[in-house]
């Protein structure tokens, strides 16, 4: 009960920019929790403000991978390993899957699309996805990768 209310107490800190690293032991019990809760949207805007370092990345990339949550499986590939391929192509492939044959998109799948938008923009200028700050890391690899990748 304990440990749970601390974890919960985390979120604001880490929504509020107030907290921005934790060990990993500590986040994957946090997500563990909140999953246990069906509370996705609130572990998908945690792992895009945290450090990856933060992470179990096995962890993170299989619940954003799990639950389609594709910032922060992109935040995770363009910042961990500078690759902006991967999340590119599988959520390509999904819209290509979704779009077959179907004149009326649903609204998730054109949100989707329209997150891939954003997320090249970022990729090409060297912008971090999806807060949209510099990425002087890994900048110039990502915008290669995706251009001529």
């Amino acid at each position: 009960m304990a440990r749970s209310v601390y974890l919960q107490c985390l979120e604001p800190m880490i929504l509020n920019d107030d907290l921005d690293d934790l060990s990993p032991g500590v986040f994957k019990d946090f997500i563990e929790l909140y999953e246990s809760r069906d509370q996705f949207v609130s572990i998908e805007a945690c792992v895009v403000r945290l450090k990856v370092s933060s992470f179990d990345i096995h962890q993170v990339v299989g619940v954003c991978r799990q639950y389609d949550l594709f910032d922060g499986l992109a935040y995770v590939f363009t910042t961990a390993f500078a690759d902006a391929r991967t999340p590119l192509e599988e959520y390509l492939l999904r819209l290509r899957r979704e779009m077959r044959g179907k004149p009326n998109l649903p609204d998730e799948i054109v949100a989707l699309g329209n997150k891939l938008i954003v997320y090249l923009s970022c990729c090409l200028n060297g912008l971090t996805y999806p807060s949209g700050l510099p990425n002087d890391t890994h900048a110039s690899a990502i915008a290669l990768d995706v251009r001529f990748g």
